[in-house]
């Protein structure tokens, strides 16, 4: 059983351990796996409903919709900035778009317009002139990113314009540097001590390694909810040992490794075998030799591009040839290549006679096999690629095709060029295997086809890139048959639906998902479109996926901008429907397996009497896409507060195509705490839907009915409230390990970006520095206290306070409400490591109350207390705390002690002229949006 690594790695622990799997390991050489890299960095980008819904209601956004109309957002939970974002458009002058000047002028006009998008700390001086591209109708420029002069690894800001309109942006703008880093950063670590220092780190020799210039660069290290930055040095490092291009980042401060990521992509075998009518074994079939150069007695020229030639000569006529091209060069790496003879006769034909010795040497023959082989593939790929892209950079320029590399087996590579390896034990001669060198080409069509500063080559997309390559040559979704000896069956099958983010592993595995998005779109569009037409309109979204997207997730908005018709991308497209249901197969696009079928967003209750009326809007999720009816909502709820949710009575309205339902609970008594949720059901008594979503411990909402006296209220306004905090273990002397702040909360690391009511509350790494992320410590334990509370003479007593809190599943990190030292609440967790992975993360701000009569001490007061206990691995956002409050019953005689009525015993203190339901301040509009459907994740550890 695998055990996850629960401890963070140190940097020099991790050059250990790279120096332990690096050194010259065929094996590991041989893997050409996902990168490894720094252990804070994301390794992808998982985009979480509830998430995106709250970035969707960022100000910037809603005043950007305000100016621009109906647009959609996919937004980086890290730094916030939207990734893609794509709508209904707006019109630019046409004669901009073909003179290469004023386009420039146009973005640039455009950027500086809409600026506040690009995040905080980005000006329009930060950004230069990268790229500017035209192909499939799209005008695409990009930017490249500075920060005090210094490029910006892994930024990306883009335009689109189609249809004389700008249509798409790309904002990976990497905002919020100057947190992280001084105005004008400077290298600890020179230049000259960097390639020693990388190549050390990689386990190589210097003697048997190479590298280039280093340069010096800001590296973001992004998690999935929270982004920081180190100053690096960037440098490329070979081995010549065995095939390797690293581009390293050394820690220009430290020197440290920070991240590597190996360029070279290969086709991955294990063990098994066959091919030449796409693998041996399965018989020989003609093809022709695009552009050899035959040798006669005459002289010499080239066949054309079906292998066509005419001769001034008498037949019968004798050539020799070996195989390449001007084009392809095959190189093999056993020595000189074969010399073909071939004759042409009277009646035409070109028959190729290989040479007379080879039926007594076996490996000879697959040898020379394979250099043909070579041939014909390569160049079937490369006019597969032209007929996809006549503008392919790749295609006009020379490229090499290696054959017989002897070292190894059962593998193939691209490194700029493609490699194919000889027959092993286990495996075919990977040069003699057709779909083993589309799949190659393919990385170089991906490789070729980026526009700088826009797409990326990210490992997995051009594994499954290269991938569909092979698939859409062959028509087979099952890639490279014969490459195991003795077998016929698929090194990968694209056909089965891999789905993002749960199939997400080793980079070919992980590539599968969007080479089978771009299958099945190939095969619904055929049905769709007729078989030649379908093809030819898939074979442009894959285009459109390797010139602009950034991983796999993006390539939905890249097929979808290439599907577009009118620049309109906020009307749909011709396709749309189509896209959205095979993408979303795959998890890509609104349509994935765990989107909802419906939205649902409420508003909470008015006032403190028992009479409840909940005020409930659903409707479909996609209404241009799906039909379907909501049968029934319901609503489940428990006056008891110790009830289980499954015991939960429930109040169902019959429902409609969606709407609005006003929804009436029975009367509570005084002095209850309400729990509820809310449902959507289909006609087979599904829940399609349900709110809220995030909290895995206790997943209602929650509303308080009663008269009590208010004995204790802080809103955090004017004041702390006199709460105080400590650490209780965990190292002093690291920055941050007591984190508990008073404030506004910044919205970092999964924490809310307002209060509930005001400005300011208590919690854990609120961001009250640039250099806080708002994610708390790993290896800590803190605590916030609230001061004594005088109850003395009450005879019930209840603590109600408003929770955002964001924390590991229990069996990590323990986060805890304490009351004169008994615990009365702490997150769920797992009994079992392999399953907790079920985090606590609220997604608004929660009403909890708690009858805590039996625990006021002798002298008639509480104190509380919120605890955090965190390991060494995963960290989130922690406590978030607004709107603590005590209340009481007493006899009918008895005094209130230090009663306070802020805007009446359930207000939310002097000042409210206008407070919702639950005592916080009125939102602004009508509906309290509640967040769509979804689960949140993230993790992150603070730069000290």
């Amino acid at each position: 059983m695998s055990v996850p690594l629960r401890t963070s790695l140190s940097v020099p622990a991790l050059i250990g351990a790279l120096g332990l799997l690096c050194p010259l390991s065929t094996a590991f050489a041989l893997t050409g796996d996902a990168p490894v890299k720094y252990t804070e960095a994301r390794q992808n980008r998982v985009a979480h409903a509830p998430v995106q819904a709250r970035m969707n209601r960022l100000n910037v956004w809603k005043e950007f919709l305000e100016r621009r109309g109906d647009w959609t957002a996919r937004w980086d939970e890290a730094t916030r900035t939207p990734v893609r974002f794509y709508g209904e458009g707006w019109d630019v002058d046409p004669a901009a778009l073909h003179d290469d000047d004023a386009v420039w002028d146009l973005a640039s006009s455009i950027l500086a317009e809409e600026l506040a998008l690009l995040g905080p700390g980005v000006a329009l001086s930060d950004l230069e002139p990268w790229a500017l591209d035209r192909r499939q109708g799209i005008t695409t420029v990009s930017f490249r990113r500075l920060y005090a002069g210094l490029p910006v690894d892994g930024a990306r800001v883009s335009l689109r314009f189609k249809h004389d309109r700008f249509v798409m942006g790309q904002f990976e703008s990497m905002p919020g540097i100057e947190a992280h880093l001084d105005a004008l950063p400077k290298a600890d670590i020179p230049a000259h001590a960097v390639a020693s220092a990388a190549i050390e780190a990689m386990g190589w020799t210097a003697e048997r390694s190479i590298s280039s210039a280093p340069t010096l660069v800001v590296l973001p290290q992004l998690g999935e909810l929270t982004a920081d930055y180190r100053l690096a040095w960037r440098v490329r490092v070979d081995s010549t040992a065995f095939p390797s291009q690293r581009t390293v980042h050394v820690d220009a401060e430290t020197g440290k490794l920070l991240q590597w990521e190996d360029s070279v992509r290969w086709a991955e075998g294990t063990v098994m075998g066959e091919v030449d009518d796409r693998y041996p074994d399965n018989g020989m079939v003609e093809q022709h030799l695009h552009g050899v150069e035959l040798n006669h007695a005459g002289g010499s020229f080239r066949a054309g591009v079906d292998g066509g030639f005419s001769v001034d000569a008498d037949t019968p006529v004798e050539f020799t040839f070996t195989a390449g091209s001007n084009r392809i060069v095959v190189e093999d790496a056993g020595g000189s290549l074969a010399e073909f003879t071939a004759t042409l006769e009277s009646d035409g034909g070109l028959l190729v006679a290989y040479p007379t010795d080879l039926t007594d040497d076996p490996a000879a023959e697959r040898r020379i096999r394979a250099q043909l082989g070579v041939h014909a593939a390569a160049h079937r790929a490369r006019a597969r690629s032209v007929l996809i892209d006549p503008g392919f950079g790749w295609a006009n320029r020379r490229a090499t095709a290696e054959v017989n590399i002897a070292d190894g087996g059962c593998n193939a590579y691209y490194n700029g060029d493609i490699h194919f390896l000889r027959q092993s034990q286990d495996c075919n001669n990977t040069g003699r295997v057709a779909d083993v060198v589309y799949h190659e080409y393919g990385h170089g069509f991906h490789r070729w086809s980026i526009v700088e500063g826009v797409g990326g080559f990210d490992g997995a997309l051009s594994e499954g890139l290269g991938d569909y390559m092979a698939a859409t040559i062959t028509g087979d979704p099952g890639t490279a048959r014969g490459f195991f000896r003795g077998s016929t069956r698929p090194l990968r099958d694209i056909a089965p639906n891999h789905v993002w983010p749960n199939d997400v592993g080793e980079i070919h595995y992980t590539g599968i998902i969007i080479a089978g998005a771009l299958w099945d779109l190939r095969h619904a569009l055929s049905n769709e479109l007729g078989e030649e037409a379908g093809v030819a309109l898939a074979d442009q979204y894959f285009l459109a996926v390797a010139s602009r997207a950034t991983d796999i997730p993006t390539a939905y908005e890249e097929v979808l901008l290439a599907d577009d018709d009118n620049g309109n991308l906020a009307d749909g497209t011709p396709n749309k429907c189509l896209i959205d249901d095979e993408m979303g197969r795959h998890g890509l696009g609104p349509a994935a397996p765990d989107a909802p079928l419906f939205t649902l967003a409420h508003v909470a209750p008015a006032g403190t009497s028992g009479d409840i009326t909940l005020a409930i809007e659903a409707g479909l999720a996609r209404p241009d896409c799906t039909t379907g009816e909501l049968d029934q909502l319901r609503v489940r709820y428990s006056f008891d507060a110790d009830a289980d949710l499954d015991d939960f009575e429930s109040v169902v309205v019959e429902g409609n195509a969606g709407g609005t339902y006003d929804v009436s609970l029975p009367s509570a008594p005084d002095g209850t705490f309400v729990r509820y949720r809310l449902e959507v059901l289909d006609r087979d008594g599904d829940v399609v839907g349900s709110e809220p979503q995030g909290s895995v411990t206790d997943p209602w909402f929650g509303h308080w009915v009663g008269t009590h006296e208010t004995v204790f209220f802080a809103d955090f306004e004017d004041d702390d409230g006199d709460f105080t905090h400590e650490l209780l273990a965990g190292d002093s002397e690291r920055e941050g390990a007591d984190d508990w702040g008073w404030g506004t909360p910044k919205g970092d690391s999964g924490d809310p970006d307002f209060a509930f009511s005001g400005d300011s509350v208590w919690g854990n790494d609120i961001s009250p520095a640039d250099n806080w992320n708002g994610a708390y410590q790993p290896d800590v334990h803190n605590v916030l206290r609230s001061p004594a509370i005088d109850v003395e003479g009450a005879t019930e007593v209840h603590l109600q306070f408003r929770r955002w809190l964001t924390v590991e599943d229990g069996f990590y990190d323990d986060a805890a409400v304490r009351v004169n030292g008994r615990t009365i609440w702490s997150q769920h967790a797992s009994t079992d490591q392999d399953d907790a992975g079920e985090h606590h993360q609220d997604l608004h701000w929660a009403l909890r109350s708690y009858d805590v009569t039996d625990l006021i001490d002798a002298t008639g007061t509480l104190r509380v207390e919120w605890e955090l206990i965190t390991d060494g691995g995963l960290q989130l956002g922690g406590w978030n705390l607004d709107d603590v409050r005590v209340v009481a019953k007493f006899g009918d005689d008895e005094p209130i002690p230090g009663a306070e009525e802020p805007g009446g015993p359930f207000g939310a203190g002097a000042g409210c002229e206008e407070c919702n339901a639950t005592g916080g301040a009125a939102p602004s509009s009508a509906w309290m949006l509640l967040g769509l459907l979804g689960v949140a994740a993230g993790s992150r550890r603070r730069r000290a």
